[in-house]
């Protein structure tokens, strides 16, 4: 399975590179690249596309440049204020796009968050982490195998 992780803004980069680790727990191919770098997605199986997120999403502007008829794909953000992804969901899915329902936002932290600047909590990274496997796991129908170490983890857990 071919992933392309296409995000906008510096702050992004961890969710990002979290997410391609979490895509990664599937054996998936991951290229993790800025929308500046206009990557192609011909090939990609998957696309999440991420971005701040204010009063505007900032990767709505590379997205609309794209066909994204057809493409199965999942939206995540670094929140400098408030505001949600319902608008870019709705957009994409005008477009023909499989947007997947779950999305992920992680608030940034620090003294300068307000203008973009800050860090991101560990938890939330773990958490970027999950929704790249999730998602793909959601996305494909993929279940966790029986008699595999990642099965053995999770013997005995209950919601």
């Amino acid at each position: 399975m071919n992933v392309l992780i296409v995000y906008e803004g510096a702050a992004v980069k961890p969710l990002a590179d979290a997410i391609a680790q979490g895509a990664q727990e599937l054996n998936a191919t991951v290229a993790v690249k800025t929308a500046a770098e206009k990557p192609p997605w011909a090939g990609c199986d998957f696309v999440f596309a991420g971005g701040m997120l204010d009063k505007g999403f900032s990767v709505q502007k590379y997205l609309e440049t794209k066909d994204v008829s057809k493409t199965k794909l999942a939206l995540f953000c670094v929140k400098k204020g408030a505001g949600n992804l319902d608008l870019a969901v709705q957009t994409l899915q005008q477009k023909g796009a499989q947007v997947e329902r779950n999305t992920f936002s992680a608030q940034l932290q620090g003294p300068l968050s307000f203008v973009g600047v800050g860090k991101l909590k560990d938890a939330d990274l773990i958490r970027a982490r999950g929704f790249g496997e999730r998602t793909l796991n959601v996305a494909f129908s993929l279940g966790i195998a029986k008699d595999t170490e990642k099965a053995d983890k999770i013997k005995g857990y209950v919601k």
